[in-house]
């Protein structure tokens, strides 16, 4: 290991032993509870999360991390897990605060918690059927998401903090993705809260319940938007994809539908693609993820325009 690798590798320790005691303080503060262990769970894309031992129970605790407040309401998040306490759908949140400290949240630790293989069927099928029912409870929050504004709005923060969008055919990408617009304006919307960030990962399985977790980038939407991100998370070309509307409907859906889901697959993908662009200013690299989500971008305009314009299969 070189001197400049260990040097970064010590301050990557010293930060993980910071967190953890700053973890261990807060459930003290929120919950009045002594830690015995803390341990990190994992480094989200997000945020980061321990695992807190006390002698009364396990819990999650998540903090913010950096830049997200420039992504996300922690106020609006407030708001829907008061509106989420008590339904069934999301885990136990006990205390959530998005200010002090830099901002947390505290779960009840799931026992045997396992996340939703998206490349398993009866794993997909039991995310699905969970997704489906949280729509079904038709809540409503005033506070709203627009993918095609928040891609605008990302690309403003990566150039607002001296960022760049490396990608050479980005503004004909750009072009192609916003104009889907005008083709979905007319479609029917089922709008409603809307999870917006459901990846594999946030889909979990425990004592034989399913989970829908981590609600900091919900808001008000067409909830179909949340099949696309599913799809666009998970690597879903659009065989798969059809798959999954299969399962999530119960049947083949209407060709709209299906062209909705590809168009919002290429907006998520500029929009995840631009957030991969505002973190890498940060500090943080996606690789492989960032290049993924921009090839949605790329491709998936042509597959919703072929359906809207009569040309392809649907």
């Amino acid at each position: 290991m070189s001197g400049i690798d260990a040097k970064e590798a010590l301050q990557d320790a010293w930060q993980c032993n910071a967190e953890a005691v700053l973890a261990s303080a807060i459930v003290m503060h929120a919950l009045g509870e002594r830690a015995i262990s803390v341990a990190r769970m994992k480094e989200g894309m997000t945020n980061d999360s321990f695992l807190v031992t006390t002698p009364r129970g396990k819990y999650i605790v998540r903090l913010n991390g950096i830049g997200s407040g420039h992504l996300i309401s922690r106020t609006q998040e407030v708001r829907t897990y008061a509106l989420l306490k008590g339904v069934g759908i999301s885990d136990e949140v006990l205390a959530i605060d998005p200010t002090y400290r830099g901002g947390y949240k505290i779960s009840r630790y799931l026992k045997g918690a396992r996340p939703c293989d998206p490349r398993c069927e009866s794993d997909v099928r039991l995310a699905m059927q969970h997704l489906r029912c949280f729509h079904a409870l038709h809540l409503h929050v005033s506070y709203a998401f627009d993918v095609f504004a928040e891609i605008l709005r990302y690309e403003a923060l990566v150039r607002e903090i001296g960022g760049d969008i490396c990608s050479i055919d980005y503004a004909a990408t750009k072009e192609r993705v916003l104009s889907l617009q005008v083709l979905l304006e007319p479609l029917p919307k089922e709008m409603g809260l809307a999870h917006i960030d459901v990846v594999p990962d946030n889909v979990l399985f425990s004592g034989g319940r399913t989970y829908l977790i981590d609600w900091e980038y919900a808001a008000q939407a067409d909830q179909h938007l949340d099949l696309a991100m599913f799809a666009v998370y998970a690597g879903y070309d659009e065989k798969e994809t059809r798959r999954l509307l299969a399962l999530y409907f119960d049947r083949k859906p209407a060709p709209y539908i299906t062209a909705k889901v590809f168009a919002y697959m290429a907006a998520a993908g500029l929009l995840w693609s631009n957030w991969c662009a505002f973190k890498t200013s940060c500090g943080e690299t996606f690789g492989h993820y960032a290049d993924l989500q921009y090839e949605y971008a790329r491709r998936f305009p042509i597959l919703a325009r072929h359906i809207l314009e009569g040309d392809g299969d649907a």
